[in-house]
């Protein structure tokens, strides 16, 4: 019986470390099944980032590209403006020489100041004519701005309340005093 009993706890001895070594192992497993999980999540997270890093860098290539664009969009219409006013100044210079001319012939003997005041005044009538004409719907946007200008609003304040860009506004205000010129 003694026998027995040492056989007993022997054996039960051998189950207990048998089940601790099975239950290390499951958690060695588990550590080791954990880490490959993290491991995995981090490349699927690497991959991810690469994949929006790319997709971003196409969005900025993109915006850099049509900024580029539009600096020599700007150039060009400064240029063009540029032109527009030397061929101005031009017609005025030329528009002067015509008054002058035109004075002389009907009257040769008016002095040199009273030359250019009539030129100075001839000036006036023939740059009046020669203020480019905008067409100018009116809708009921346009009516609006023309009454918050009429009221003084900045631009600013037009924009917030129309929802229309300053660009669009300054060009409405542009056309409103060409209207206004028009009527006088």
């Amino acid at each position: 019986m003694v026998a027995a009993m040492i056989g007993f706890f022997f054996i039960l001895i051998v189950m207990v470390v048998v089940i601790i070594r099975r239950q290390l192992e499951k958690n060695k497993l588990s550590a080791n099944s954990f880490d490959q999980s993290a491991t995995r999540l981090q490349l699927q997270l690497e991959e991810a980032a690469d994949v929006i890093i790319a997709r971003m860098e196409n969005h900025v290539n993109h915006l850099e590209f049509l900024i580029e664009e539009a600096d020599n969009k700007i150039v060009e219409l400064d240029h063009r403006i540029k032109t527009i006013e030397e061929l101005s100044q031009k017609q005025l210079v030329f528009e002067k020489q015509v008054a002058v001319h035109h004075i002389n012939d009907m009257n040769p003997v008016t002095n040199q100041a009273e030359t250019i005041e009539k030129a100075v005044e001839y000036e006036v009538e023939v740059t009046k004519p020669m203020r480019p004409k905008f067409v100018l719907k009116d809708s009921a946007l346009n009516t609006a701005v023309f009454d918050m200008l009429d009221k003084g609003c900045s631009l600013d304040q037009i924009t917030k309340e129309t929802g229309i860009g300053k660009g669009a506004i300054k060009l409405i205000k542009q056309m409103y005093k060409n209207k206004k010129l028009d009527k006088l």
